[in-house]
C-alpha cells in the first residue's frame, strides 16, 4: 500500500494488491485494482491473466454460496 500511497496508478502494486484482496474473496476491490492498472496499461498480459483467474475464483464461489444456501433453505421448486 506505501507504493500506492507515492504512486496511485503504480500497476505492480494495483496486480500485488489485487492478488492479496482475491486471497481474501474480496472480489469487487480485486475487480477495481486490476481495472486500474489497465487503464495505465492496457495490454499489461499478468493483469489480463489475473481478470480471468479472479473470474473463475468469482464463479467457484458463487457455486459454493448456492450450494451453501441450497442446503439451508432447502430446494426450491419453479
Amino acid at each position: 500500500d506505501k507504493a500506492l500511497e507515492i504512486e496511485p496508478a503504480n500497476v505492480k502494486g494495483l496486480f500485488r494488491r489485487a492478488q492479496v484482496h482475491a486471497q481474501n474473496e474480496d472480489f469487487d476491490a480485486a475487480d477495481a485494482d486490476l481495472a486500474k492498472a489497465l487503464t495505465t496499461e492496457p495490454g499489461n498480459a499478468a493483469v489480463i491473466k489475473e481478470q480471468v483467474r479472479l473470474k473463475d475464483l468469482r464463479r467457484a464461489q458463487n457455486a459454493r454460496d448456492k450450494g451453501l444456501y441450497a442446503k439451508m433453505f432447502g430446494r426450491v421448486s419453479g
